[in-house]
């Protein structure tokens, strides 16, 4: 945001020095990289968070998904229980707290998790 606010704030002498230019050019050109790089990474995570998934999970799932259509049946993951109860079960049952995670105390042992069959 400083760099692109001085980029456009400067008045910009077109006999000037080219170095301050090119610093501009590459810093815009580096940050719009790394943030479509990172937004892309986001998306991703924010998907196999809503799902209940890590990513072994989801290629496994892959697989999965493609055996049962071709056998005529429908695959769901079993860990996935709704978007909303799978954040709580990782961020905690506090909405405002997800923005700073620091409380572990909705963590269980780890070695038992809800299943859609629970539901039932």
């Amino acid at each position: 945001v400083i760099i692109v606010g001085c980029g456009v704030q400067k008045d910009w002498d077109p006999f000037g020095t080219t170095r301050l230019k090119t610093f501009y050019i590459t810093s815009a050109v580096m940050i719009s990289l790394l943030t479509l790089t990172l937004g892309t990474l986001l998306g991703w995570h924010i998907y196999l968070l809503t799902h209940n998934m890590t990513t072994i999970e989801y290629y496994e799932g892959t697989r999965k998904v493609w055996l049962a259509k071709k056998s005529g049946q429908i695959y769901k993951h079993p860990y996935d229980v709704g978007a909303y109860r799978n954040l709580t079960m990782v961020l905690g049952p506090h909405v405002l707290k997800w923005l700073w995670p620091s409380a572990s105390s909705h963590v269980k042992d780890g070695t038992s998790f809800p299943t859609v069959r629970d539901n039932l």
